[in-house]
This record gives structure tokens, C-alpha cells and sequence, in this order.
């Protein structure tokens, strides 16, 4: 079951699970499946999708970006096991067991 750790800030220590079928929009808004107190964070900022067999990350046009390990993504970009995501100045990791192997979802 993929989780994304948050790193620091306010939010620092907390983890949110996601299976295949959740879309999870990340932000200070309301409604959000993760819900992050940083002012950096715009109300509806990011989302998580497990889409045509792996997870990508999209930004919903957030006024402080969102990153993947170190660059600014503009469009959907993959998410693979261990990546680090930011989310405005919140920094997370993406971490997925069956992304790291492949073989793990066949057997699940």
C-alpha cells in the first residue's frame, strides 16, 4: 500500500495511505484526501493517481510548485518507490513496496 511521509513542517511525521483506486488530492483545503497546514501549500495543490499501471503526481496550478526529487514538474510525472516529493516547502516521500517490485502486485 503506497505512503507518502511527510518530512517536515508542521505536518512532519505524519504518514497517508492510498490505495490504486484513490485519487488523492493533497492541500489546505477542505475535501482533501491529504490535508497539510503549511501556508505554502496552495488549497488544492497536488494529486496522486495510480494511472495505466503506475502512480504519477500532477499539479493542480499550485502558486508555489511541486517537485519531484528536485524539479519542478509542469505536467504528470511518475512516481517510483523512495521518490521525494515537495509540496510548496512541505517535503514528503512517495513510498510504494510493489513499485519496487514489480512482482509483489502479481502476487498480491
Amino acid at each position: 500500500m503506497p505512503i507518502l511521509s511527510i518530512i517536515n513542517g508542521t505536518d512532519g511525521g505524519a504518514d497517508f495511505r492510498f490505495d490504486r483506486a484513490t485519487v488523492a488530492t493533497i492541500g489546505r483545503g477542505t475535501g482533501v484526501s491529504v490535508a497539510l497546514t503549511d501556508a505554502s501549500v496552495s488549497r488544492r495543490h497536488a494529486q496522486l493517481e495510480f494511472k495505466d499501471g503506475a502512480w504519477q503526481v500532477r499539479d493542480l496550478g499550485s502558486f508555489n510548485g511541486t517537485f519531484v526529487n528536485g524539479r519542478r514538474i509542469s505536467e504528470p510525472a511518475p512516481l517510483a518507490n523512495g521518490d521525494a516529493l515537495r509540496i510548496g516547502s512541505v517535503e514528503c516521500i512517495f513510498a510504494d513496496e510493489a513499485a519496487a517490485d514489480p512482482g509483489a502486485a502479481a502476487r498480491s
